[in-house]
């Protein structure tokens, strides 16, 4: 089965509505692309997508100055995960008495 080729700027265009509220099912149904192929353009392309998300006005925290948006918590859990992977890798590649 040939894989179908999608444009960088597709993705990162699927990526952004993501962020932007729609729901991975509708989106995988609008662009005729599987889930885990957006899935995948998530956490390929988190980064430049969550920075042009636009945050609304009327999502403000009353607790604080700044407002976690989606974008902004996909980011972070983009970020949390490849802390996660980085870690993995250390501790496969260290000795053992040094990792507890």
């Amino acid at each position: 089965m040939a894989e179908k080729r999608v444009p960088i700027e597709k993705k990162q265009e699927i990526v952004r509505q993501y962020y932007e509220g729609k729901s991975v099912e509708q989106l995988s149904g609008e662009y005729s692309c599987s889930k885990s192929s957006v899935y995948r353009w998530i956490r390929e392309y988190p980064w430049e997508c969550a920075r042009e998300a636009a945050v609304p006005q009327n999502e403000r925290d009353e607790f604080f100055d700044e407002a976690y948006t989606p974008a902004d918590l996909g980011w972070m859990f983009a970020m949390m995960g490849m802390v996660q992977d980085a870690n993995k890798l250390v501790r496969a590649e260290a000795p053992p008495w040094l990792v507890s």
